[in-house]
C-alpha cells in the first residue's frame, strides 16, 4: 500500500519511472521492486486499507456494479436500506455514475460479500498471487472497483 502511495506521489511530482520506482523502493524499505511503476499506478488500493474502510469500499463496489438495478428502485424503504449501508452521499453518487452497472443488485446485508468478489475478481494478476487469491483479472470490476475506491475517497465520513 505504502509503495503504491509512494510511487503515485512521485508520478504526480513529475519523476520518471526509473526514478520513481527507485523511490518508492527506497520509501518502502524494499531493495528491489517487483512491479513496474506503470502498472503500480493502477493497482487498487483496498488491499492496503484497514477492515472497516475496506468493507466501505466492498460495499460501494457491489452498488457500483448493479448500479442499473439500483437506479430502478422506487421504494424509499429499500433505498433507505442501501443508505444505512454506506451513506446517502454514496447512493447519490452511484446513481450519477453512467449506466453500466449490469450486475444483480444483492440485498443491503449482502453487499460486503458481493462486493468483495467483485473486488477480488478485478486484482492485478501479480497482486492477486501475492494475496494468495486466483488470478482472474476481470477488466469489468477493476473499473467497478476503480469507481468504487474513488466514491469512498470523496464520500468519506
Amino acid at each position: 500500500m505504502r509503495l503504491g502511495e509512494a510511487a503515485r506521489a512521485a508520478v504526480a511530482g513529475g519523476l520518471s519511472a526509473s526514478r520513481s520506482g527507485r523511490l518508492a523502493r527506497r520509501l518502502a524499505g524494499q531493495p528491489a521492486a517487483r512491479v513496474g511503476l506503470g502498472e503500480l499506478v493502477v493497482w487498487p488500493t483496498w488491499p492496503g486499507r484497514d477492515e472497516a474502510e475496506r468493507d466501505r469500499i466492498w460495499r460501494i463496489a457491489a452498488l457500483v456494479a448493479s448500479r442499473d438495478a439500483l437506479a430502478d428502485i422506487i421504494y424509499g424503504a429499500t433505498l433507505r436500506s442501501y443508505a444505512t449501508s454506506v451513506g446517502n452521499r454514496v447512493v447519490e453518487a452511484v446513481l450519477d455514475l453512467p449506466t453500466g452497472g449490469t450486475a444483480p443488485l444483492v440485498g443491503a446485508d449482502d453487499l460486503s460479500t458481493e462486493g468483495l468478489a467483485i473486488a477480488e475478481r478485478g486484482l492485478p494478476p501479480l497482486l492477486a498471487v501475492a494475496m494468495d487469491r486466483p488470478a482472474i483479472h476481470d477488466e469489468t470490476a477493476r473499473r467497478h472497483m476503480l469507481a468504487a475506491e474513488r466514491i469512498a475517497r470523496e464520500t468519506r465520513p
